[in-house]
Order: C-alpha cells, then structure tokens, then sequence
C-alpha cells in the first residue's frame, strides 16, 4: 500500500512545477500535468485505472485539486483569468527524443505553423 507515498510524491511535484509559472503568483496557478509517451498506452485500461486512483486520492487529500481536461480547456480557462501574458518571440518549443537528440527541423516546422491555432 503506497497511496501516501505517491500522493506525497505528486503533490510535491505539483507544488514545485508551481514555483516555475510566473502566473501562480497571482493565485491563479493552474497547471497542465501531460501524461507519458510515444508507445507508454499499450494498456490503457490499466493506465486510466491507475490515474483514477491517484486523482481520487490527491483530491482526498486536499492540497492541490487535480482533474482530467484538455489542451483546449486549459488554453480556454488561461485566456479568461485576468493574467496577462508575456509575448514570447524566441524558440519556445524544441523537440527532442533524449538528451541529445535536439531536432531542429521540428522547431522551424513548430515555430513556422504552431501559432496557427492560436
């Protein structure tokens, strides 16, 4: 039985991915947790079954309220709070598979397309 352990363990890293976003200054600290990887889904039965669990639990516990969403209502609950963004003009989202794996054709094609849906 290790549910302390890992709702330790995930609000704790909840709190100090909180320290990194200049908008949990304000009190309005939402954070978008994205889960696993290329190929990490072979049972996914299981995978949701698991996140169910430490959802369950981690809102039991009360210190942070986590929950199932989507990029889209993250991107929609951030446009309506009363944060005002930074206008970032630098690269913003390198690709890369490992430590040194740094794609750079990615970031154009990113850099070049990736602010269309926004």
């Amino acid at each position: 039985y290790n549910v302390p352990h890992v709702v330790e363990r995930f609000v704790n890293a909840s709190l100090e991915q909180a320290e990194h976003y200049a908008h949990c200054e304000d009190g309005d600290c939402d954070i978008m947790f994205t889960m696993g990887s290329d190929f990490h889904y072979g049972n996914a039965r299981s995978w949701f079954k698991n996140l169910d669990k430490l959802l369950h639990h981690v809102r039991a516990d009360g210190r942070v309220n986590a929950f199932y969403s989507s990029p889209a209502a993250y991107y929609d609950a951030k446009a309506a709070s009363a944060h005002r963004w930074a206008v970032k003009t630098d690269d913003w989202l390198p690709y890369c598979d490992g430590a040194a794996e740094y794609d750079a054709k990615a970031d154009r094609v990113l850099d070049r397309g990736g602010d269309a849906y926004w």
